[in-house]
């Protein structure tokens, strides 16, 4: 996958939140609760977690956040996807008709 995306390891992260947004909808008590943004919450509480067997990696993703100060997949998560929340899902949110 690296030698396809140029040295990218994008896929890694979009696996793990994958991951996370799965697991956030799997704790859902009732159907209710399986709403966005309860499904990222849970998610959030999740990739708060410490992981200690996390290997420490000077991935593509490490490089970009220390270069250009962001946080990249991880804080996204642990912050609840606020990108998700705030832009994704309104942009894919269809137009209502008259």
């Amino acid at each position: 996958m690296l030698r396809a995306t140029g040295g990218s390891n994008a896929h890694r992260g979009a696996i793990w939140i994958v991951g996370l947004l799965v697991a956030g909808a799997s704790l859902a008590e009732t159907a209710l609760q399986l709403d966005a943004e309860s499904i990222c919450r849970r998610a959030a509480q999740i990739a708060c977690f410490p992981d200690r067997f996390a290997a420490v990696t000077h991935s593509h993703g490490e490089r970009v956040r220390q270069r250009y100060h962001v946080g990249g997949a991880r804080r996204e998560a642990q912050e609840g996807f606020p990108h998700v929340i705030a832009t994704g899902l309104r942009a894919s949110t269809p137009c209502s008709r008259s």
